[in-house]
C-alpha cells in the first residue's frame, strides 16, 4: 500500500488502510478466552473450571483419546490482586527493572527499522519508488519470523534465545548499515527483520513469566507503558542521526540497543522451558491440570 500511495503524495491512505485492524477488536471481546489462573485468583471458580474445561474438551477431540483422571487439587494460597507498589519490592523490583529495560529496548529495535528504512534508502539516494519495493521483500521477513520461532520457543531456555538472536541482530544492522549494495541489504534487511520478529514473539512470552501472577498484569502493563515513552525518545533520537550525522550512526545505535537487550536478558531469571519441553515430551500421558491445582511455575520464575 504504502509503496503505491506514498511515492504518489497520497501517504493519507496508508494510515486509513492501517486503521481496518478496529474490526477485530469486537468479535475479540466475544472469542478471546480469560486466563483461568486470573479468573480463579478473582474468585471466578465456575468461569475458570469452564475455561479448562472447554480446552481439555479441544485436545480430547483432537486426539481422539480421553485425558487421564486429573489429580486431587491442592490448597493454593490466596496470591491477591496485586499493586503497582508490590513491583518495586525488594523480591520484585529486579525484575521489573528487566522487564521495562528489554520492553523498552524492543520497542526502539521494532521501530528503528520497520519506521525508518524507507528513510534511509532515501537518504542513501534510492527513490521512494525504488526504495518501497525493497522494504516490502524485506517486510516478508515479518511472515517467516513467527513460523520459526514456533519451532524453537518451547525447546531454548528463553533467556538465551533472547540473547542470542540481539546479537546476530547487531550483527545484520551492521551489514544494512554499512554495506551499500542492493543484494546486501535485502538480504541483510530480511535477515533483521525475521530474527527480530523472534526476538519480539519470545520477549513477549518472557516477560509476563517474570512477574509472578499477582503482579504479572499490572507489571506487564508497566513495562508496555515504558516502551511508550521509549518509542517517543527513540524517534527524536533516529531523527537526529539522519539529520546531523548520516545513516550509519542509526545502525551503531541500534547495535547498542540489541546489546542492552541481550545483556538485560543475561542477567534476567531462568524459565525453565528446556526441562519443562523434555518433561512434556517424556510424559505427554501425564496427568491433566485442574484450575485448584498449583501453577508449576514457582514464586522464583522456573518450572518445577
Amino acid at each position: 500500500m504504502a509503496s503505491f500511495a506514498v511515492p504518489s503524495g497520497n501517504w493519507h491512505y496508508v494510515f486509513l488502510f492501517g486503521s481496518l485492524g478496529l474490526i477485530t477488536v469486537i468479535p475479540a471481546l466475544w472469542l478471546l478466552p480469560e486466563s483461568p489462573r486470573w479468573l480463579a485468583s478473582h474468585g471466578q471458580i465456575e468461569k475458570a473450571n469452564s475455561a479448562v474445561q472447554a480446552w481439555e474438551d479441544e485436545h480430547t477431540r483432537a486426539k481422539r483419546q480421553p485425558l487421564p483422571k486429573p489429580l486431587a487439587p491442592e490448597p493454593v494460597a490466596d496470591v491477591g490482586k496485586g499493586s503497582l507498589l508490590d513491583l518495586f519490592r525488594p523480591r520484585v523490583i529486579k525484575r521489573t527493572v528487566i522487564a521495562m529495560v528489554l520492553f523498552g529496548s524492543l520497542l526502539i529495535i521494532n521501530t528503528g527499522l520497520n519506521n525508518w528504512f524507507p528513510v534511509i534508502l532515501d537518504q542513501r539516494g534510492y527513490p521512494l519508488n525504488e526504495a518501497y519495493p525493497i522494504f516490502v521483500i524485506v517486510s516478508f521477513g515479518a511472515l517467516i519470523g513467527p513460523v520459526l520461532v514456533s519451532i524453537v520457543i518451547d525447546r531454548i531456555e528463553r533467556k538465551w534465545l533472547i540473547v542470542f538472536c540481539s546479537a546476530l541482530l547487531g550483527i545484520t544492522y551492521l551489514l544494512v548499515g554499512f554495506v551499500d549494495a542492493v543484494p546486501m541489504i535485502v538480504g541483510g534487511g530480511l535477515a533483521a527483520v525475521i530474527t527480530a520478529t523472534v526476538l519480539f514473539t519470545v520477549l513477549n512470552t518472557y516477560i509476563p513469566e517474570l512477574f509472578e501472577i499477582d503482579v504479572r498484569g499490572i507489571g506487564t502493563g508497566l513495562a508496555q507503558a515504558f516502551s511508550r515513552v521509549t518509542a517517543v525518545v527513540n524517534a527524536i533520537v533516529i531523527g537526529f542521526f539522519l539529520s546531523r550525522v548520516n545513516t550509519e550512526s542509526v545502525f551503531i545505535y541500534l547495535v547498542i540497543v540489541t546489546l542492552v537487550v541481550a545483556v538485560a536478558a543475561a542477567f534476567g531469571p531462568s524459565i525453565g522451558i528446556r526441562h519443562a519441553h523434555r518433561a512434556r515430551v517424556q510424559g505427554r500421558r501425564g496427568a491433566r491440570r485442574t484450575v485448584g491445582q498449583p501453577d508449576n511455575i514457582d514464586r522464583t520464575g522456573t518450572i518445577d
